[in-house]
């Protein structure tokens, strides 16, 4: 199990690491831990939230991409 410092999450979603850490303050970070001072994110728990996010995002695309029965 590898965990990756805010920072290095940071640089691969090109999130600021305060908006990871407000996230990770709240639970809205999967597999976010509080070491000491810093915060450290599961890999696979991130690696997990983005498949689904990338999921629901193309289930979106396809629903908006639909033409309307009414058109």
């Amino acid at each position: 199990m590898q965990y990756l410092s805010l920072k290095t999450v940071s640089e691969q979603l090109n999130v600021s690491t305060r908006v990871l850490a407000y996230w990770a303050q709240r639970g809205k970070l999967p597999g976010a831990i509080k070491i000491g001072r810093e915060w450290r994110v599961n890999s696979g728990a991130i690696s997990a939230w983005l498949a689904q996010k990338h999921q629901e995002s193309e289930k979106w695309s396809a629903f908006t991409n639909a033409k309307s029965p009414l058109s």
